[in-house]
């Protein structure tokens, strides 16, 4: 936990949960009728009146909610419909719950399974009403032997001081996190902070043998309560 998300190298101690659903996170945990994987924040629009998630799969998809509890979908529900010359497997996608600058932005992350080549793409779109979605290009990429795996974006805005973070990992070396700018958010406005994890095969930092590690931690969380930010991510027991 951390009173200032520009000082996370002075702490050590992280919250950590096995679980995407934290009551009152806004993570999906009531969503019993069918399953999701890797589910986002819980997104309400205004302009339709209804709460949104969404979840990895091809074209990432997504389900509706008039109140947070009873949600439906349909197989069109998805960001990025068939023909749509985005569309691909897309994995834990995730946004802020409110516009930045006027736009929302979507996070998700595009790689293989145990493969550091990965990215972290954002999309925007002035409403989650029909919306278009323009791509504005890479967030953060990694490539075998980087110390990080660009994958599971969680992305946190201060509105006050108008900073945007977005923490980020799954194996390798564990959750990182950056800065980047609200209005361009391709642009990095810091270097990259490790928050927690690092148990792997490999030699350290650097990891040349590409080698994923034995201990799992992936899917960072970050959430703000009485003056407290704390980062929970999915994990395996040590």
């Amino acid at each position: 936990m951390s009173r200032d998300l520009s000082r996370w190298r002075s702490w050590a101690a992280v919250l950590l949960a096995v679980s995407p659903g934290w009551p009152g996170s806004g993570h999906a945990e009531q969503l019993a009728s069918f399953s999701v994987h890797d589910p986002s924040k819980i997104v309400y629009d205004p302009d339709s009146n209804r709460y949104l998630v969404f979840w990895t799969g091809v074209g990432i998809p997504f389900a509706t909610s008039p109140d947070k509890i009873n949600w439906s979908r349909t197989n069109a529900d998805v960001v990025f419909p068939v023909g749509h010359p985005q569309r691909a497997d897309y994995w834990a996608p995730d946004m802020w719950d409110s516009r930045i600058h006027g736009k929302y932005l979507r996070f998700y992350s595009r790689s293989s399974f145990g493969s550091q080549t990965s990215s972290i793409r954002v999309v925007s779109a002035p409403s989650l009403t029909a919306p278009t979605w323009q791509l504005e290009g890479d967030v953060v990429t990694s490539n075998t032997g980087d110390p990080f795996n660009a994958i599971d974006p969680g992305v946190y805005y201060d509105e006050t001081a108008d900073r945007l973070w977005l923490s980020f990992g799954s194996f390798w070396t564990g959750i990182y996190i950056v800065e980047i700018d609200p209005r361009n958010p391709t642009q990095q406005l810091s270097g990259f902070t490790h928050l927690a994890g690092g148990r792997f095969n490999g030699s350290h930092p650097n990891n040349p043998t590409g080698q994923a590690g034995q201990n799992a931690i992936e899917g960072p969380f970050i959430f703000k309560r009485n003056d407290w930010y704390y980062l929970k991510a999915g994990g395996a027991k040590p």
